[in-house]
């Protein structure tokens, strides 16, 4: 049976460009118009050309990878994952060549932002799009598009059973095929220990990217709510999981080991085997991962990101702070028995305080020594590009900078070096299912000069942003 995506939205980004040259007056005039008309609070003033107008809504999760990838077959595309505030998950494609937007609405899970799912390309071009909801089910839905290329069609999903309710999805592929790490919770009723609830990550293994394995625990986080961030290796197949607990947990301290999947083992940074897969085994301790970043007495860690580097140097993105209202953005490399640490800036207080959301930090998809983040500086919040250089990690640039609307949450494209998305507009700092935002995406060169506005038009509403 074909199925339709719902929605579906072309425009050519030559017709846009006619717009802002020929006509800037009505445009700002309409905007005011639509701002007035529909209650949008003004946005900030521009002070380029290349103000970018979108009405893209969504939003997505640092736990999900990957969130946008790059493909070049018979044509050179962009995929990013989004969900909007209604729970409409799907993907936005964009022609690097012509310019050509598309949009898709191809799952409907709940309004919250944790439901992004993970997209990748499968080996003859058709895409793959994979949601596993927010803790409230035991299977996560495998879409596959009809066609190469294209996110026009789908066939009906497939449910991939996992052990227990299951939250984010992280996909790694690599030569051997396509490795799907999800975070488990068990509950009381599945336990026999008198534990309330026990949460793991697990993974599945798939050669084509179509029939999977039976879910297998990596890492044990006991009744710890714990995140792990899978990242693979340049130079190995072995995959980096860097894992911490929820920053109002104690067990803050960002640790690292490595999923072996030729032996199917987890071993440490001397690749000593720590843990053998097991059909029935809850994987390994989290205790006994390396500590690669310890926490500060009187602080907190949070997770943020992980450089795409090789397996002998693992270089960790992270805040570091006593509450939600401020905290260090941090980075360290860790290389055999050597640690360095790098303070950049400040955060500025979290968009989401009970679960310390800071604005969030992304490495280049290329280059560790290439990063963006996203703080609020006052009144404004603003995306700003960060380089490591002899002397140090220096800002580069401000990217963007608004002061009635929150920008957070950068990400980077997989294969895609220089691109940049983040989210722009509302998000209730008590509710994380409350947002009404839109996705932007930008081209920062990262060794060269020049920049490029690129942009995902969509549903409803209009907003402007400023680029310093």
């Amino acid at each position: 049976m074909k199925r339709k995506a719902s929605t579906e939205f072309v425009l050519k980004r030559a017709g846009w460009k006619r717009i802002f040259a020929v006509y800037p007056a009505l445009l700002a005039a309409c905007l005011c118009f639509l701002g007035g008309g529909l209650g949008v609070s003004a946005a900030p003033r521009s002070r380029a050309e290349n103000t970018v107008y979108s009405d893209n809504q969504g939003i997505n999760s640092w736990w999900v990878y990957p969130l946008s990838v790059r493909y070049k077959g018979k044509s050179d595309k962009t995929y990013t994952s989004y969900v909007d505030s209604d729970g409409s998950c799907g993907l936005i494609s964009y022609d690097n060549t012509n310019g050509n937007q598309r949009k898709v609405k191809i799952a409907r899970e709940k309004a919250d932002d944790h439901n992004a799912g993970a997209v990748e390309v499968l080996r003859d071009g058709r895409l793959i799009y994979i949601t596993s909801g927010h803790n409230s089910r035991s299977y996560l839905k495998l879409y596959v598009s009809k066609e190469p290329e294209s996110i026009r069609d789908w066939e009906e999903p497939v449910m991939l059973k996992t052990p227990a309710k299951c939250t984010y999805i992280q996909l790694v592929k690599n030569d051997k095929g396509y490795f799907l790490f999800t975070r488990l919770r068990y509950s009381w009723k599945q336990l026999s220990n008198g534990q309330s609830r026990r949460f793991t990550w697990a993974v599945s293994y798939s050669r084509d990217g179509l029939r999977w394995s039976d879910f297998r625990n990596v890492i044990d986080g006991g009744t710890v709510q714990y995140y792990v961030k899978a990242m693979p290796c340049t130079d190995s197949d072995d995959i980096r999981l860097v894992m911490s607990s929820y920053p109002r947990n104690s067990n803050t301290d960002l640790r690292v080991a490595f999923y072996n999947p030729n032996r199917k083992t987890v071993t440490d940074q001397q690749n000593k085997n720590l843990y053998r897969l097991k059909s029935k085994g809850w994987g390994l301790s989290f205790k006994k991962a390396d500590v690669a970043v310890k926490k500060e007495k009187g602080s907190r860690n949070r997770l943020l990101d992980v450089g795409f580097t090789e397996r002998k140097r693992t270089v960790i993105a992270y805040a570091s702070g006593s509450d939600a209202s401020d905290a260090d953005y941090r980075v360290t490399e860790v290389k055999g028995k050597k640690k360095q640490t790098a303070t950049l800036t400040n955060s500025g207080s979290a968009f989401y305080r009970p679960s310390w959301y800071f604005g969030g930090m992304a490495f280049s998809s290329k280059k560790a020594n290439v990063l963006y983040l996203s703080r609020k500086v006052g009144r404004y919040w603003q995306i700003e590009q960060w380089k490591k250089k002899k002397t140090g990690w220096k800002r580069a640039k401000v990217v963007m900078k608004s002061r009635n609307r929150v920008l957070i949450r950068p990400f980077t494209t997989k294969n895609g070096p220089g691109y940049v998305s983040f989210s722009y507009g509302v998000y209730n700092d008590r509710k994380f299912n409350d947002f009404d935002t839109w996705i932007f995406r930008k081209r920062l060169p990262e060794s060269a000069e020049g920049e490029t506005w690129v942009f995902y038009p969509v549903v409803s509403g209009t907003a402007a942003v400023q680029q310093s």
